[in-house]
């Protein structure tokens, strides 16, 4: 049972459970939409790892470095839309990639079932839908955050100022 703060000797000192909760919740809101997003990326990724587009491509190569880029933005977006939507801050290109790729990782055995007979055209066009969202996500959601981190520092700068919140 949690202790109410006006009973505990230190009010401003947490308790085990309310800090334990506390990680929980974020282990359970910011881990899994960021974790979920890369499993269907991997997905995708593999599937397509048989296509003219990707076959016989090794990781450095130009197409497969901004492949494995955009990938990377996009879990970068997808986590911090999560976290800005933890925070109380709406921003719906986390949601748009997440459920994006969830699509694409269903619709990849009905539109391309054999990759490795597909035109290399046909596979970036599919791949190329997630790179186009994943790099117009990453820099609106980084303005995004950029703009609230802006107000906070502009608020804690005032607060400190006036001596109050």
């Amino acid at each position: 049972m949690v202790e109410p703060a006006e009973k505990r000797a230190d009010p401003d000192q947490e308790s085990t459970t309310d800090v334990e909760r506390r990680v929980w919740d974020l282990a359970l809101n910011l881990v899994h939409p960021a974790l979920f997003y890369v499993v269907f990326q991997l997905v995708i990724l593999d599937h397509f790892g048989r296509s003219p587009a990707l076959a016989g491509k090794g990781p450095f190569e130009p197409s497969s470095l901004g492949l494995y880029t955009m990938q990377f933005l996009g879990a970068w977006t997808v986590f911090y839309t999560t976290l800005l939507r933890d925070m109380g801050y709406r921003i719906p290109w986390g949601t748009v990639l997440l459920l994006t790729a969830l699509a694409s990782v269903i619709a990849q055995y009905f539109v391309i079932p054999d990759p490795s007979v597909a035109t290399a055209d046909a596979a970036w066009v599919f791949l190329g839908i997630q790179m186009t969202l994943a790099g117009v996500g990453w820099p609106l959601t980084m303005i995004r955050w950029l703009r609230l981190k802006r107000g906070w520092i502009d608020e804690a700068a005032r607060v400190a100022e006036d001596g109050r919140p």
